[in-house]
């Protein structure tokens, strides 16, 4: 069973209590995300996923060194694009862009991207 497949039936079992049917419903992850640092902020940019199911985006950074993610904003998304600010200088930093949809599979994730503050 894919990860993406296990955490909807998590969520199912978490949220209703019950376990849910794997639905054939199809929805895609955060795609082209890309980075652009500057001194002590990054720029994170990803193309619009058109779905009437998506309820928006939430985008999580970490230095590279570190094990664990951060969430960068405090609302749900609903552009493609934010600042993350308060980075520190010279370093490498993580971030990846998390799809937030109100039917399961409700959490989909992009790929990696890198950028290092200057």
């Amino acid at each position: 069973m894919g990860s993406k497949v296990l955490v909807s039936l998590v969520l199912c079992v978490f949220v209703a209590g019950i376990a849910c049917a794997e639905n054939n419903i199809s929805h895609s992850e955060p795609k082209s995300v890309a980075s652009t640092c500057s001194e002590n902020s990054a720029v994170i940019t990803w193309d619009p996923i058109r779905d009437e199911d998506l309820l928006g985006y939430d985008v999580y950074y970490k230095m590279s060194i570190e094990n664990d993610f951060l969430k960068a904003n405090s609302d749900l998304l609903i552009t493609t694009q934010t600042t993350v600010g308060s980075l520190l200088n010279n370093l490498e930093y993580e971030f990846k862009v998390i799809a937030i949809y109100d039917i399961a599979p409700s959490l989909l994730e992009s790929d990696v991207v890198t950028c290092t503050t200057s």
